[in-house]
């Protein structure tokens, strides 16, 4: 009989989250932002506003812990 092997499910955290906060340059904390979050292989929606951000973001539990 052979045995028959479950697939590996990866860990996943999701996190979303909202801080109204002033930010001056939007579009340059933007670019950083989405540099970290591509090292970081994560994915998910963040958007950027002089008021603040709103944001969901999923990838590996470390990731998304350090992205925060």
């Amino acid at each position: 009989m052979t045995a028959i092997s479950s697939p590996t499910v990866a860990s996943v955290m999701i996190a979303s989250f909202y801080k109204f906060v002033t930010i001056t340059d939007p579009r340059a904390l933007g670019a950083q932002l989405l540099a970290h979050a591509r090292t970081a292989q994560l994915r998910g929606t963040l958007l950027l506003a002089t008021e603040g951000l709103n944001a969901s973001i999923a990838g590996a539990p470390a990731s998304v812990l350090s992205f925060l």
